[in-house]
């Protein structure tokens, strides 16, 4: 089975807003797209391209200053639209995650932008939640990991680079839920029954 790994990175339109949780004040700067052969973990990149949107982003915003990601490069990239025909085949053909479908997923299919993601994998960080079972720091319950966590818990003692790049998250968060896929096989196999409805 293959699927697809996209990330995308974002900018704030109004950087007094620049809050994860408000849709509206987010600009597209970035898509990475990876397939994932659940079977093989061959890793594929089918999209990788830096873009803008009509709001104009902050140059204050976050991705700014934690990446190598410049405002220059987004205020000069193609509008996300010349872009959506090729997004759009690629989701209407696999089954589509991201490592937080509540971000990723979500500001992709903002009605503003038009796209549609008609077949959704699970999302790794609700679902391996009781499966990493990594506890939060007073060690009162466990919490839904971060990329980073999970990477470790696959990887002890290897520290992840982290570079707010969409392709090389999206790479990173690929081969995490491979590796997920091989310690329980059930997330390959019954993996319709992990969805979450949102």
């Amino acid at each position: 089975m293959e699927i697809l790994v996209v990330d995308i990175e974002t900018a704030a339109h109004d950087p007094r807003l620049d809050d994860l949780r408000i849709l509206d004040n987010s600009v597209i700067t970035e898509i990475g797209v990876v397939k994932l052969d659940l079977e093989s973990g061959r890793v594929e990149q089918l999209f990788n391209e830096v873009c803008s949107e009509n709001k104009v982003c902050s140059p204050e915003s976050w991705i700014f200053r934690n990446s190598s990601l410049t405002h220059d490069e987004v205020s000069s990239a193609p509008h996300l639209n010349e872009f959506k025909a090729k997004l759009q085949s690629l989701f209407d053909k696999y089954p589509t995650t991201s490592w937080w479908h509540e971000f990723d997923l979500k500001r992709l299919e903002h009605p503003s932008r038009g796209i549609k993601i008609p077949r959704k994998f699970w999302d790794p960080p609700f679902t391996l939640k009781s499966f990493l079972k990594i506890p939060f720091p007073d060690g009162t319950s466990i919490k839904r990991p971060k990329v980073t966590e999970a990477f470790r818990f696959f990887y002890p003692g290897q520290n992840l680079d982290h570079p707010h790049r969409a392709i090389l998250d999206a790479e990173v968060e690929a081969d995490i839920i491979y590796q997920a896929t091989q310690r329980w096989p059930e997330l390959r196999l019954d993996w319709q029954n992990y969805l979450i409805s949102y």
